[in-house]
């Protein structure tokens, strides 16, 4: 099994060149000789596309390192129970959520803030369970990647409980959790191998990696589905960039 890994620019490399069978002087150089798509909408699936038929890629099981935004309540729920869709987090956020709102007046609003939000999530239905994660380490680490700051399901969820006081139960869960990613090792297809050259091919013409891999929407969509505790590999605090890692992780053979 071939896994990828966008944690930075040297592990896309090593690990596009082990899936491509390249070394990565000769990957380099392929992806030198292509134009900069880089102002060129929705070009760079069909370059890249177009590039793995030309190395005749032959499609395989693909895996990746994936990147998932949040704020940690609890490390060890994710060691021991894995990373959960949103109907079983729900589970664990609401009552933590309640113990916030203890002394909160419920204040009523002339209307929902979040609204439109709700009613598309509801539409979204199976779609909107998740897990959700990013492909590029660098792009959930971004300042204002709002997964790690105060998360949607938290907003709507304090607004259910005291209306428009809502902001006073996410302050305080600001405040006693910790924004952090969850690497985890999950499914990947040749998409996902596509936006990894693409990500490569910028930073190999010029682009920073951070500017690089904010450019490209890659997202992991667990469909209900809760990701296992041995599929976690590490949490990634970003407040003093603490990694704590699973001791369960199941290394994935390649």
């Amino acid at each position: 099994m071939k896994i990828l890994d966008c944690s930075n620019y040297k592990s896309a490399l090593i690990s596009a060149s082990n899936v491509l069978s390249l070394s990565q002087e000769r990957l380099i150089e392929i992806l030198k000789a292509i134009q900069d798509t880089q102002d060129v909408s929705d070009y760079h699936h069909q370059c890249f596309s177009e590039l793995l038929q030309y190395l005749n890629y032959e499609p395989t099981k693909l895996t990746s390192h994936w990147f998932h935004g949040t704020r940690i309540i609890d490390i060890n729920s994710y060691f021991e129970n894995g990373l959960m869709p949103k109907a079983e987090g729900y589970k664990i956020l609401i009552p933590f959520l309640k113990g916030l709102a203890k002394n909160i007046e419920h204040s009523k609003h002339q209307s929902s803030m979040f609204g439109l939000s709700k009613l598309g999530k509801e539409l979204l239905g199976q779609d909107d369970e998740g897990p959700f994660a990013t492909l590029f380490k660098q792009k959930a680490q971004d300042k204002n990647y709002h997964f790690t700051q105060c998360p949607e399901a938290v907003e709507d969820i304090a607004e259910d409980l005291v209306g428009a006081n809502f902001h006073v139960i996410t302050e305080s869960f600001m405040k006693v959790t910790r924004p952090a990613l969850i690497e985890f090792i999950g499914e990947a297809d040749d998409t996902t191998l596509e936006n990894t050259l693409y990500y490569l091919h910028q930073v190999i013409h010029g682009e920073s990696e951070h500017d690089a891999a904010r450019r490209i929407d890659a997202f992991f969509m667990g469909n209900g589905k809760t990701i296992p505790s041995d599929k976690i590999k590490a949490v990634h605090f970003l407040d003093n960039n603490e990694i704590v890692q699973n001791m369960n992780f199941a290394i994935p053979s390649q």
